[in-house]
């Protein structure tokens, strides 16, 4: 019940920006993280770079009872775009002395930010 709840608000979430001269609503994208049995990994902690502008984003979980899922960027950290339409980032996880990173571009349009390019889930 909760996931499809959570879909169905950010399906609201997507298709509430209202694009001149108010945006409403945050989009928040997440990864998810699984071992190669497909169950979930938690990190010990977590991070994005945002690689264009060296900037650290330490977001706070949504879902804390979602253990796979971590989050790579919401719209409140637009100011990273720098007035650039993409960026690039990478989302490092540590695991004990293990480092996952995979790399994702981010694109913004001004009110809401949307992936290019990177996987949404990471099998470590």
């Amino acid at each position: 019940m909760r996931k499809i709840l959570f879909i169905i608000a950010a399906f609201i979430t997507l298709y509430s920006c209202v694009p001149d001269p108010v945006c409403s609503g945050i989009i928040v994208h997440q990864v998810k993280i699984v071992d190669s049995l497909g169950k979930p990994v938690l990190l010990d902690t977590f991070y994005t770079v945002c690689l264009d502008k060296p900037d650290t984003l330490r977001i706070p979980r949504y879902l804390k009872d979602s253990l796979q899922l971590y989050p790579l960027l919401d719209d409140t950290y637009s100011s990273v775009f720098n007035k650039q339409s993409t960026a690039n980032f990478k989302f490092i996880g540590i695991k004990g002395s293990d480092t996952i990173s995979s790399p994702y571009v981010f694109k913004y349009d001004g009110c809401h930010s949307s992936l290019l390019s990177g996987s949404s889930k990471i099998v470590h």
